[in-house]
């Protein structure tokens, strides 16, 4: 048995989440948390993709100085991306405790 077999456990497949990173995209320029995804590397590709066009999300357009719109952009992404990874290790638990609860009604 190779030692990777040997120690994965029930570690989940890698995926990349390239396709749901369009989907977490559009909800963080949205400004919400996305509801269900299944791969953590989604919310990382697409909060990099929105920090890369920081100047270009239409929010916070009330702050007049360039700068603090910037920071203050920043802290809302950061804010929405640990949001994101909260509702994702949610949805984990929640289908790890629904698989359980199956197992042990057979």
């Amino acid at each position: 048995m190779p030692i990777v077999e040997k120690y994965k456990g029930s570690a989940e497949k890698f995926t990349t989440g390239m396709g749901e990173e369009q989907n977490v995209e559009r909800s963080l320029k949205a400004l919400v948390p996305p509801a269900s995804i299944k791969s953590a590397a989604s919310i990382v590709n697409a909060g990099w993709k929105v920090r890369l066009q920081i100047d270009d999300w239409k929010i916070l357009e009330d702050i007049e100085d360039a700068g603090k719109r910037r920071t203050e952009k920043l802290r809302v992404l950061r804010d929405l991306l640990l949001k994101s990874f909260e509702v994702y290790e949610y949805g984990k638990r929640v289908e790890r405790d629904a698989a359980q609860r199956q197992r042990s009604n057979r």
